[in-house]
């Protein structure tokens, strides 16, 4: 509980509370947590947080089938940043790039039924041609 004390002025009413011991753990907590987010470390606890959780809760997460499922699943998604990463370092950035990403998926899952394992050499050649002149296109109307 917090104290409250009141100082009379002939002028004036001043009421002062002292400080909850809540409010200076949650201040604790949340410098804690700034510290984190300031460090660039926010998204790795979380990641960490959510394994753990789901490791808890699923015991056949940390099977090593899982795992292999797992990073079959995020292989598209890694090849995706890695190559966004280097637009980034490149200092080319514009939309044209997640469109063209974006684009080359629905043709993948499009063509997969069809063409089967020929579709994948088939898209990534056609999103190679059509990326140069995507990228033109967002540069010459891009405002600046």
């Amino acid at each position: 509980m917090s104290e409250v004390s009141t100082q009379e002025n002939p002028t004036s009413t001043t009421v002062t509370a002292a400080p909850d011991k809540r409010q200076s753990d949650d201040k604790a907590e949340s410098s804690l947590f700034r510290r984190l987010q300031d460090a660039g470390f926010a998204p790795l606890v979380v990641l960490v947080v959510l394994v753990v959780v789901i490791g808890i809760i699923d015991r056949g997460f940390f099977t090593p089938r899982s795992i292999a499922s797992l990073l079959e699943q995020s292989t598209p998604l890694a090849l995706l940043a890695v190559g966004q990463c280097l637009v980034v370092l490149t200092g080319r950035i514009d939309l044209s790039n997640a469109a063209l990403a974006s684009l080359c998926g629905v043709l993948m899952a499009k063509s997969l039924g069809t063409l089967g394992v020929a579709s994948v050499p088939v898209v990534l050649i056609g999103g190679a041609l059509a990326g140069p002149p995507a990228t033109r296109a967002a540069r010459t109307s891009a405002p600046g």
